[in-house]
């Protein structure tokens, strides 16, 4: 069986009582990346092949190291508002960049992309003592 990619894929349960949409990126057509270890991983094979990649070594060393660290969304979500309306807006801007640069790592997009798209973020909301 030949698979495409599909969204539904994200919504497919894997072996290890999550879903394959917690760790993987389209890449293509025919492949996916591992957000975890980064590996690719050619779906062709459909669903067995994401099976079989999520049992592999490096996949589960790279889940247990995630498990250990915290999320930057968590940091962030554990300031009360009082809390981050006292930060400057230096405090501010370096906050998003810092979330900013975590999404981007997440899904995979090259780093290069992050100042190119800062820029955009300037043009966006020039009104945003953050964005500039």
């Amino acid at each position: 069986m030949v698979l495409h990619y599909s969204d539904d894929l994200l919504k497919t349960p894997d072996p290890n009582g999550g879903k394959f949409g917690d760790w993987i990126v389209k890449k293509d057509t025919f492949n996916v990346t591992c957000r975890l270890c980064k590996s690719n991983v050619c779906i062709k094979e459909g669903e067995k092949a994401l099976a079989k990649h999520s049992s592999s070594a490096k996949h589960h060393k790279a889940k247990g190291a995630q498990a250990g660290t915290g999320n930057i969304f968590q940091a962030f979500a554990q300031q009360d508002a009082k809390q981050r309306e006292q930060k400057s807006c230096e405090e501010k801007a370096r906050d998003a960049e810092l979330i900013y640069l975590h999404h981007i790592e997440a899904h995979g997009i090259p780093p290069h992309v992050a100042s190119c798209t800062t820029l955009l973020f300037k043009q966006m909301f020039p009104d945003s003592k953050i964005a500039n």
